[in-house]
């Protein structure tokens, strides 16, 4: 029409505006088809080449900030936790300071408030999962959170009383997966003769094992 003849970037940026918001709707949803379906649809808007690259960015991190430090944002699921994580590692494999940024502050809210007692046991699958797959981009975020960090996952690991039994074993899973990256990022420091790191080691030595089963989901 007229207007788009006259002004056709003003247009393609108000119909990415429009798609935004919607996606945004879309994983905030209390539908879980729709959250799974936003988060997918942001995940394959990356690799929209002929958009952007900022833009791809900017969307991106905008929806990852409401899944992973929105306090109002409630976790559903283990299923939407799971695809809001994969969203994040996959948003990590882009360049550019936005994307240090975002994956920084996701990591140091999932530090922060794993295992806090009024938080979900769900809240803190995604918070393990998070620490599990991306701890290793900015390691001295677990370093400088050693001690409440450790003491948080063992006791996870070791008993995790809340939620039902399928979000007690997912949670289990990961916790025990986000302590193999704190340790493996440990060694990588030299910090293996640290007491703490090896006591944390020797409390949940025991429960690995039996931990280390695939979730059910």
């Amino acid at each position: 029409d007229a207007h788009w003849l006259s002004n056709p970037r003003s247009t393609d940026r108000d119909l990415s505006e429009n798609l935004d918001s919607r996606l945004k709707e879309f994983i905030q949803s209390k539908e879980q088809n729709q959250r799974l379906a936003g988060i997918a649809a942001f995940s394959a808007l990356i690799d929209l080449h002929n958009e952007a690259y900022n833009e791809r960015v900017l969307r991106t991190s905008n929806a990852l900030r409401v899944l992973h430090t929105d306090r109002k944002f409630k976790v559903a699921d283990i299923e939407t936790a799971e695809a809001s994580v994969l969203l994040l590692k996959k948003f990590s494999g882009q360049r550019g300071s936005t994307v240090y940024r975002v994956v920084s502050n996701s990591l140091g809210n999932a530090i922060r408030t794993m295992n806090e007692p009024k938080r979900s046991p769900i809240t803190n699958v995604r918070n393990a999962m998070i620490i599990a797959e991306l701890g290793s981009m900015v390691p001295k975020l677990l370093i400088e959170s050693l001690d409440s960090l450790v003491e948080s996952l063992c006791v996870v690991v070791r008993n995790p009383k809340d939620g039902d039994t399928k979000q007690r074993r997912a949670l289990r899973y990961y916790a025990v997966k986000a302590f193999e990256t704190v340790f493996e990022i440990c060694k990588d420091q030299d910090l293996r003769g640290d007491n703490k790191v090896e006591r944390a080691v020797s409390i949940v030595r025991s429960d690995i094992d039996k931990s280390l089963i695939p979730p059910l989901i």
